[in-house]
């Protein structure tokens, strides 16, 4: 996985990413999440890497900050913009069934 924070259940932003990291645990038991650690004060912290530990699929998620939308949402498979939680779940899930 891409270098990153491990970003647990229990870690929240407070803003609808959770509702989309939440959804993705309750679908997949394997996934994990990492969320880039910010190395200067200019840098964006709201990018995270979601994969499965079963696949070699991985992920990124890009929000706003505190975890509000529009989110961008990239794979190998493709890449896609919205400012709907229930899309960016459909889609994130679509993917990490590959």
């Amino acid at each position: 996985m891409t270098e990153g924070l491990s970003w647990g259940a229990a870690d929240l932003v407070g803003g609808p990413v959770d509702k989309i990291f939440a959804a993705l645990r309750k679908m997949f038991a394997d996934i994990e999440v990492a969320r880039i650690p910010k190395t200067h004060a200019a840098d964006d912290d709201n990018v995270w890497f979601i994969r499965r530990r079963s696949g070699a699929i991985e992920l990124q998620l890009d929000s706003m900050p505190n975890g509000d939308p529009p989110f961008l949402l990239e794979s190998d498979s493709g890449r896609a913009s919205t400012c709907s939680v229930e899309e960016a779940i459909t889609l994130l899930i679509s993917w990490l069934f590959v």
